[in-house]
């Protein structure tokens, strides 16, 4: 039998009174010439699961589909929900449709709400896979293309730089670098063809490391020992007003933005072993994900926000495992006695580029997302290739 719950918000009465579940759309935010994030309010009159999708196209014809997915409600309060998409032509107007249905009602219901529009920004970035080759002594970012295909030295500096990170609208590449020459390595920011490196954050308290940008490009998430262990801290995308967002006596590192910038991820040991935790965005209600005896770290999200790779040991080895956003589904995607660490999604989130030594040294590989196709994309004898970064754009 369905609990019909009262109406607490008198202005939603209304909004109810035609149906079960409804969805209220919000602005599209992170709009870039690839891709946007789709928002909105959804509400449901009854207690159970109410599953929304948006429809979207260059008409409203529409054409596309997001998949579909569930939010519980157990109360009548607006419930946020994002959907970021990917794949879209530049400066172009695309138009888009929320669409709810209640999977109590009997027989269920789809409510979809007006038709609506954004404009796409116009061209600009690089696209490709950035990473780290040590060569000699030496670790440098390169870039190549996606198939591994011309790969280019960006930073050219004897100091060691590690960690890329590509802006949203893939036009620039944030970085860890000691290049300063005194021991502490900072974080750095240059354009995507290596030019105008910039030191954003100019501290000689600590090492920061591991930049993450925020989706709408405006932050960047970092590690930093300036506090004696190891915290995610976040300043502006300029290097200003530097936070200290999780506040805790463990180490805490490796931070990744959701895609809709309502969660960071991160690996800590404020357990005994390292785990992925997720947290919000200030730093508030941190979860583990992983629950787990062995090593976790590193993890990124999927460009739809539905899951999150990273690397793991608990299979002896180092192996490359894919989780639900909330901890679910564990799934070894790499399933080889080498070591393999490290991934990152491709764009559309076809495919994960992950470091891997099964051929003797460390190379750069590409699988399906479900682990299939494996394939070596650096096959360079000289040197290791790691700490791979796929550009936002295709």
């Amino acid at each position: 039998m369905k609990r019909l719950l009262p109406a607490v918000v008198v202005v939603l009465v209304s909004v109810v009174a035609s149906g079960c579940a409804v969805g209220d759309p919000k602005p599209t935010t992170y709009v870039s010439d690839t891709g946007a994030t789709l928002n909105a309010d959804v509400y449901s009159s009854v207690a159970g699961n109410t599953t929304f999708w948006w429809r979207y196209g260059e008409t409203a014809a529409y054409g596309l589909e997001t998949p579909h997915r569930t939010v519980a409600i157990a109360d009548d309060q607006p419930h946020p929900v994002s959907q970021p998409i990917s794949g879209l032509s530049a400066a172009t107007e695309y138009h888009f449709q929320l669409c709810v249905q209640d999977e109590e009602e009997d027989p269920p219901r789809v409510v979809c709400q007006s038709d609506q529009t954004f404009t796409t920004a116009s061209e600009e970035g690089t696209s490709g896979i950035a990473f780290v080759a040590t060569r000699g002594f030496s670790q440098e970012i390169y870039s190549m293309d996606a198939d591994g295909a011309n790969p280019i030295n960006l930073t050219n500096n004897p100091g060691g730089d590690l960690n890329p990170a590509w802006s949203p609208d893939g036009t620039k590449i944030a970085f860890a670098s000691n290049r300063e020459g005194e021991g502490e390595v900072e974080i750095y920011v240059m354009d995507a063809d290596g030019g105008n490196p910039i030191n954003l954050t100019n501290d000689d308290t600590g090492d920061d490391i591991a930049p993450a940008w925020s989706p709408d490009g405006a932050r960047i998430a970092f590690a930093s020992t300036r506090d004696g262990n190891q915290e995610i801290y976040v300043m502006d995308a300029d290097g200003g007003n530097p936070t200290n967002i999780t506040n805790n006596s463990a180490d805490d590192l490796y931070p990744a933005w959701s895609p809709d910038g309502s969660k960071i991820a991160f690996t800590t040991d404020r357990d005994g072993n390292f785990e992925i935790y997720s947290m919000d965005a200030d730093g508030g209600d941190p979860v583990n994900l992983t629950n787990d005896g062995e090593r976790d770290i590193i993890p990124t999200w999927s460009p739809d926000g539905t899951k999150i790779a990273f690397g793991t040991t608990r299979d002896g080895n180092s192996e490359v495992y894919v989780i639900d956003a909330d901890g679910g589904n564990p799934t070894d995607l790499t399933n080889d006695s080498s070591s393999d660490h490290t991934p990152a999604w491709s764009p559309d989130g076809s495919r994960i580029v992950f470091a891997t030594n099964r051929d003797g040294d460390f190379e750069l590989y590409s699988m399906d997302a479900d682990g299939g196709n494996q394939t070596n994309l650096t096959n360079d004898d000289s040197g290791s290739d790691a700490d791979p970064a796929w550009s936002p754009r295709p």
